[in-house]
């Protein structure tokens, strides 16, 4: 048996066949062989070999090949579900926290108005135009409301305290809160440098009422001062080294809820009347919160009169996930860190006050009256909205039940909460009666006190009174340790990378690589079927241009005796 024999005639024709259908088989075949993915090149070598057998194997290797291919689409599909259910977990760890830091602690009257200092204004006009200072002197007065503080034992000298006004509940102190820097005078005072002087809350706060007859700081003046007072801090989990307040109720002072049942409705009305002013209950309310947030009072714990409580708290800081793992604001969370954005004095019981004042500005034409911190009205020159106008509360109720539009009101993801627990004990003890009541004599010649604890040393009925107007709250962590609550992302996007080139790499071999190589492929060829030289080279290799086929063949694996033949054959041809 002969070699093959190739003459220049059946190389040109070859040639010109396989220039015709070049970017065919035999494209694909090239990429087959070459790429780095596993049993391609099997199955170009198999099927373009002559045999049965061998074709049967390039067979069996494809159908391997498709087989794996279908389960890795699967595969890719069941992963791209998971991640799309955005799931997270959740790590929970205790953490020692030496010595303890001591939040913030806000006290509000239950009640907005007193009946003794409703009598000394004329309260049709505040009814009628009300503004901030009159409001403040209609109910409790701070040395009212804090009768007494005491801090790891001591008197609370130049206590870190802060006067607002709450929309429902009237006059609220925070105790230990981040104040801005004020103005007494011709001197300016931050909250970390107060002076000794300020031996009590009214004092402080009598001097900071000052303030007003001021300009306001310039940007120049706060900027060497502090925006945060001296972190206040506890030796030891325990009632004596926490924050002791005697705190006052004044509940005589309180207005009926209404004048009969009748008005109430009980039984037969939907619709309960009630006052401006008007309390159904007597207490204080009481919250703990991070120093720089504006608590959220409506569901502020209550404490009620003529009992010690005790109120511990455990320190919880919890992180949330941005959408879609989570419902924190993408606005305090940094992508490229993968962590939470500090958020400063925003909170969201803060932001709603301020977002309901908008709407009753809006919608109502008027401005809130008591103004929520951080409040700047559009048009200062507008009216306030008299206390007994309807639109405000139902722009409020609106807000309180997330019916309105408060776009900027949104979850922070890095937050610091205190959960309360509370315990009460009968208060005061029996063999201290006399002394409290002795003590507490000297609020006959002052303010509130006059009207409810006048001449209680020798009342028969002073106990009587004592209880029902003071409280004793004894404010301290439960423990040494804090909880630390993270939301983590369970599947993230270098996870799904990590599983689809995982099970890529095992059922096919297939890399980042081999989708390069095939896009190169995909490319190439384009180029080629538009005439591209370079292109068309990419797929040849040297000596591919005298290769012929079979099928281009005419004569292949003859003996010498066929070769004599098939020449003489051709030299008759040519003669013709």
């Amino acid at each position: 048996i002969g070699a093959t024999r190739r003459t220049p005639e059946l190389m040109a024709e070859g040639t010109a066949k396989g220039q015709r259908r070049w970017w065919g088989p035999r494209l694909a075949a090239r990429w087959a062989s070459s790429t780095s993915a596993h049993g391609f090149g099997r199955i170009a070598h198999y099927c373009r070999q002559p045999g049965s057998c061998l074709r049967l194997a390039g067979c069996v290797w494809f159908s391997s090949v498709v087989a794996f291919l279908v389960l890795l689409v699967v595969f890719i599909l069941d992963r791209l579900a998971f991640y799309r259910t955005w799931p997270v977990t959740t790590s929970f760890a205790l953490k020692q926290e030496r010595p303890i830091q001591f939040p913030a602690v806000t006290v509000c009257s239950n009640v907005f108005a007193f009946d003794s200092r409703i009598a000394l204004v004329n309260f049709t006009d505040v009814i009628e135009h009300p503004t901030d200072a009159a409001l403040s002197r209609l109910g409790a007065q701070p040395d009212e409301l804090v009768i007494m503080c005491v801090f790891g034992g001591r008197k609370c000298s130049g206590l870190h305290a802060e006067e607002w006004i709450h929309p429902a509940f009237g006059l609220c102190l925070t105790l230990n809160g981040g104040q801005r820097p004020f103005r007494v005078g011709n001197t300016i005072y931050d909250a970390a440098s107060l002076p000794s002087s300020f031996s009590t809350v009214g004092e402080y706060l009598s001097a900071r009422e000052e303030r007003v007859d001021y300009p306001p700081l310039e940007a120049s003046e706060i900027a060497g001062l502090s925006n945060s007072p001296k972190q206040l801090s506890v030796k030891a989990p325990r009632a004596d080294d926490g924050l002791t307040l005697y705190l006052g109720v004044w509940q005589n002072e309180y207005t009926a809820v209404a004048s009969s049942a009748d008005e109430i409705g009980i039984g037969w009305s939907n619709e309960p009347v009630t006052g401006v002013f008007n309390a159904e209950s007597a207490g204080v309310r009481i919250a703990v919160h991070d120093r720089l947030k504006t608590p959220d009072m409506d569901t502020a714990t209550m404490l009620h009169p003529g009992k010690e409580t005790h109120v511990t708290y455990r320190k919880r800081v919890v992180t949330s996930q941005p959408p879609s793992w989570g419902d924190c604001s993408p606005r305090f969370w940094n992508e490229t860190a993968g962590q939470p954005l500090p958020s400063g004095n925003y909170s969201v019981a803060g932001c709603e006050l301020v977002c309901a004042a908008k709407l009753v500005e809006a919608e109502c034409g008027c401005l809130t009256i008591p103004t929520p911190r951080g409040f700047v009205p559009a048009n200062p020159s507008m009216r306030a909205c008299p206390l007994t106008m309807e639109c405000p509360v139902v722009q409020q109720e609106k807000v309180l039940l997330g019916q309105a539009e408060c776009p900027d009101c949104v979850k922070d993801c890095a937050t610091t909460e205190y959960p309360l627990t509370t315990s009460t004990l009968s208060w005061p003890a029996a063999p201290s009666q006399q002394v409290f009541l002795d003590l507490f004599d000297q609020f006959s010649q002052i303010g509130i006190g006059a009207s409810a604890l006048e001449n209680i040393s020798t009342a028969e009925d002073g106990l009587q009174r004592l209880q029902s107007n003071v409280l004793l709250a004894r404010i301290y962590p439960s423990s040494a340790t804090f909880e630390e609550v993270t939301s983590n992302r369970a599947y993230s996007i270098t996870s799904l990378l990590s599983d689809l080139g995982g099970q890529a790499g095992l059922w096919g071999g297939i890399s980042i690589l081999t989708a390069i190589e095939f896009v190169e492929f995909i490319g190439l060829g384009f180029m080629a079927c538009f005439g591209v030289a370079c292109a068309r080279n990419a797929f040849t290799e040297p000596g591919d241009e005298d290769e012929v086929t079979p099928d281009d063949q005419t004569t292949t694996h003859t003996s010498p005796i066929g070769s004599a033949h098939a020449l003489q054959s051709k030299a008759a041809t040519d003669a013709a």
